[in-house]
């Protein structure tokens, strides 16, 4: 009975000298930032439609047949024909006509992802002074605390003597 005693009272000791609050709180944040970007060029073929300007030349010239001539392609066209005076006539225009043309485009593509943790310490320290009521808990904790390592040696040193 005598053992369980003194495990009993070695409990209460050790909850009353447990209760002393400590002044300064440590307090422990997980917090970073981590950036994935990914860019990437993709080229791409398209098609654009070039404006070609509008020219227009003209040129007489003297001749002795009366033919008329017409030449025209995709962008322009050509009139030649001889008027009644003799003289060769001939008209040359290109066209209003947008002309496409394969290019390649660079296209940029980019991607952004955020990630956080990071460990931040910050202390803070208690603005408020303990009570009295606190205080005098707290050194009751120091004194029974004292009282058992003293209790403790006394059993320890009478058990050797035996």
């Amino acid at each position: 009975m005598d053992l369980r005693n003194n495990i009993a009272l070695l409990a209460i000791c050790g909850l009353v000298g447990a209760c002393a609050t400590p002044k300064v709180v440590q307090d422990y944040q997980r917090d970073s930032v981590v950036v994935i970007v990914k860019d990437s060029l993709v080229l791409r073929d398209s098609v654009v439609l070039v404006e070609i300007p509008i020219e227009s030349e003209r040129e007489r010239l003297v001749a002795a047949a009366a033919d008329t001539s017409v030449l025209e392609t995709s962008v322009a066209r050509s009139v030649a024909y001889v008027d009644d005076k003799g003289f060769l006539n001939h008209s040359l225009m290109n066209k209003d006509v947008l002309l496409p043309v394969k290019i390649t485009i660079p296209e940029r593509i980019h991607s952004e992802q955020r990630e956080k943790a990071m460990v931040i310490r910050q202390t803070i320290e208690v603005e408020k002074e303990l009570s009295r009521w606190q205080n005098f808990i707290q050194m009751l904790g120091y004194g029974v605390l004292i009282a058992v390592v003293l209790w403790l040696i006394n059993k320890i040193r009478k058990f050797v003597m035996k």
